[in-house]
């Protein structure tokens, strides 16, 4: 996956990646990308992880697009957020897609 997305991020932005300081991690440097995903990717400010979300947009598109969004989340994340915003974004998808997701509250 990491393979994918390196090619991916290259192909459509032109963009190397550099090593993270974790094992999966993949790290672009990008003002531009930057500022798109705090614009697109966040509720508020600070720009972390309890603060991510999906774009309205995004809960709109057709359930295949929405499928893979899903897939994307799992891949990445296993599934795992802070965000209480994604998670319910997420929990919507997962009942427009069928499937009974299983929400465990961390707290």
């Amino acid at each position: 996956f990491i393979k994918d997305v390196c090619n991916i991020v290259n192909k459509i932005f032109g963009l190397k990646p550099k090593r993270g300081k974790r094992t999966g991690d993949i790290v672009f440097y990008s003002k531009t990308l930057y500022k798109a995903f705090q614009e697109l990717f966040y509720a508020a400010e600070p720009y972390a992880a309890e603060n991510k979300c999906l774009p309205a947009w995004m809960l709109n598109l057709p359930l295949e697009k929405q499928k893979e969004i899903l897939i994307g989340w799992w891949r990445g994340d296993k599934g795992y957020t802070t965000s209480r915003v994604l998670a319910n974004q997420m929990r919507e998808i997962c009942l427009r897609l069928n499937i009974v997701p299983n929400m465990a509250n961390g707290t």
